[in-house]
């Protein structure tokens, strides 16, 4: 792992270096972002499949043209959505309402707002039950379909062992991540189309061993 990020580090800086030696770096906004973390033996846990912060916890840089924020550390939760409007807005195009995009201007957002709200989904590839979370920063709220509850507090138990939800304390933190879960997805008719997913999937491979049928996909690169 350690090896993995010094080859990163150093791919980058190779980048960078270009883009001065190029005369490009005054015309050109660098982001560097990753989709998704790895659970790296936490909790027992490998790859991703979670939102625990060693999962959805992701890398995110930028770079301006003209070096203004250099230092600069914004605790406002932000989202991969936000990397569109921020990239169309550095290069001066208005995105259309009608394309039905989500997100914000990155280089817009108030360094520190604890009141924005970002949110993760996963439900698919395997997952019997949809996944959705919420958090604002300092408080975390997962929402496993037909499970209990979570709700973790990220300055005051940055491991998340402790699950506060159903605590009275923090009762409107987690009605307000509940509600703007819900208001956002249809986590019932999401759940119907993953159990049509499961279901599907099953009898496919069902059908495959009892016939000794084995697919294979073959990717090719262009």
């Amino acid at each position: 792992y350690y090896g993995l990020v010094t080859y990163i580090d150093r791919k980058l800086g190779e980048l960078l270096a270009v883009l001065d030696e190029q005369g490009l770096a005054g015309n050109t906004l660098v982001i560097f972002a990753s989709d998704h973390g790895d659970m790296l033996g936490e909790k027992g846990m490998v790859q991703k499949r979670c939102f625990y912060e060693w999962s959805a916890r992701v890398p995110l840089v930028i770079r301006t043209p003209d070096r203004s924020r250099r230092g600069q550390r914004v605790t406002t939760p932000v989202s991969l959505v936000d990397l569109l409007p921020t990239m169309a807005a550095a290069a001066g195009i208005e995105l259309q309402a009608q394309l039905g995009y989500e997100g914000s201007d990155l280089l817009r957002l108030a360094p520190a707002d604890e009141q924005r709200v970002v949110f993760c989904q996963y439900h698919t590839q395997g997952v019997l039950a949809p996944c959705f979370m919420a958090c604002n920063g300092r408080y975390k709220y997962v929402r496993v379909h037909g499970h209990d509850d979570q709700l973790f507090d990220l300055a005051a138990d940055p491991q998340e062992w402790t699950n506060l939800a159903g605590q009275g304390q923090v009762a409107g933190t987690e009605a307000a991540l509940r509600e703007a879960v819900l208001r956002r997805f249809d986590a019932e008719a999401i759940g119907k189309r993953a159990e049509a997913g499961v279901a599907r999937r099953t009898l496919v491979r069902e059908a495959m061993r009892a016939n000794g049928v084995r697919v294979e996909t073959v990717r090719r690169q262009v």
